[in-house]
């Protein structure tokens, strides 16, 4: 009987020492999280490192600006917060730690289209692979105390604290491009900088299998280049002409640039440009077409519609007060000749005189007249005897003899 109640406070105290031992293994797996999102909380000892109850946005991947021009890069940015992971309000001081090591694996897809800028993924040490397209790699985010090196993990107590992860791309053809199956995991550990066993129950360490990144879309367009259709210059004379520039979603760049096409240089000139206009000068009659041209920042360039800029003669317009002139002699008997101002007007459009007159000649078509002096604008002409059928005044531009006005006396 003895030897049986012996036997049996044995068996009793060897479950007790079992259940001792699983009450003390499940206390120190409690130090780590485990599985993941939404299983946060006090971790429940207290003893170290608090999570948030609800885990979220820790990792955030967004591109900006959404809309581009080809050419131009936009910024591929994961914006990850240890402090939508951590409680930094409760448990230990975080600066008790020696280091809290936070490591994200990213896997990305980069679109066709888009170039990734090397330099901006070797500082992360990201990987791209051209053939497969895929951005990969591991972002290491530590902090610390500052007799190791490491940046302070007091900045994460700020809640607004994130680190920016940026990589850049370059848009070489427009389209609309989606980030649809980028993904992101990751791994925590905190190592308490005290000694001992004490030190020990404070540690951290978890895996979190982690989610995909919300679908991300980035449009690159062509700048549209709008001159209008025609443009009449009369000789002599000059015009500015301006382009409209146009996107649908993307920013036109304030100082964009502007050069010019013509086709056929020897009807009209440059003589003024500025960064989305043209002063074109007449130089000879004729047609000529005229395109506005825009370099993108990858050397690609883009031209507007075409212009058709015709130049002109002006309209002569011949004018004077009066049609008659005598020659005579006066009750003194001195033989007086008649004088009159004949009026040259070099018009355009809307009957607006030309603002540089062309050179002109002048001719009488009889002895009768005789011309006395002339410019470009008027002649006087005087009378020299008489004569029994009218007599014509006539103005020819010096260039273009075939462009003549004549006046009758």
């Amino acid at each position: 009987m003895k030897r049986q109640l012996r036997f049996k406070y044995g068996f009793l105290i060897v479950i007790g020492m079992v259940l001792l031992l699983f009450a003390y293994t499940s206390t120190f797996a409690n130090n780590g999280r485990g599985n993941g999102k939404g299983n946060g909380g006090s971790n429940g000892n207290n003893q170290g490192i608090v999570f948030q109850t609800t885990i979220e946005d820790e990792a955030i991947r967004t591109i900006t600006p959404e809309a581009v021009l080809i050419g131009d890069s936009f910024d591929l940015t994961y914006d990850l917060s240890l402090n939508n992971i951590l409680d930094f309000e409760k448990g230990p001081n975080i600066n008790s730690y020696k280091y809290v090591e936070w490591a994200v694996k990213v896997e990305e897809t980069i679109p066709v289209g888009l170039t990734v800028v090397k330099s901006t993924i070797d500082k992360y040490n990201l990987n791209f692979d051209s053939t497969t397209r895929r951005l990969t790699g591991t972002i290491n985010i530590m902090c610390g105390k500052k007799n190791t090196g490491l940046e302070s993990c007091n900045e994460y107590k700020n809640a607004a604290f994130s680190d920016l992860i940026t990589v850049k791309l370059i848009a070489d053809k427009p389209g609309s491009y989606t980030f649809d199956s980028g993904r992101y995991a990751y791994s925590l550990e905190a190592d308490h900088s005290g000694n001992g066993s004490g030190a020990k129950k404070h540690d951290r360490s978890f895996t979190d299998a982690g989610s995909g990144f919300t679908k991300t879309t980035v449009t690159v367009e062509e700048l549209n280049i709008n001159v209008p259709n025609e443009a009449t210059i009369y000789l002599g004379n000059s015009k500015t002409v301006a382009a409209n520039l146009s996107t649908a979603k993307a920013a036109i760049p304030q100082n964009a640039k502007l050069t010019w096409e013509l086709d056929k240089a020897s009807f009209v000139s440059q003589t003024n440009q500025t960064n989305q206009s043209v002063t074109l000068k007449a130089l000879d009659p004729g047609e000529t077409t005229v395109k506005a041209v825009y370099e993108y920042a990858n050397g690609q360039k883009v031209k507007s519609n075409d212009m058709k800029v015709v130049v002109k003669l002006p309209d002569l317009s011949l004018s004077t007060n009066d049609k008659e002139l005598w020659v005579y002699k006066n009750e003194a008997g001195t033989l007086v000749k008649q004088q009159t101002l004949v009026t040259l007007q070099q018009l355009v459009e809307d009957k607006q005189a030309l603002a540089n007159p062309l050179a002109v000649t002048w001719n009488v078509d009889s002895t009768a007249l005789k011309l006395l002096s002339s410019q470009n604008t008027s002649a006087t002409v005087q009378a020299e005897h008489g004569s029994t059928s009218n007599i014509s005044v006539v103005a020819k531009l010096k260039d273009y003899i075939g462009q003549t006005m004549p006046v009758l006396d």
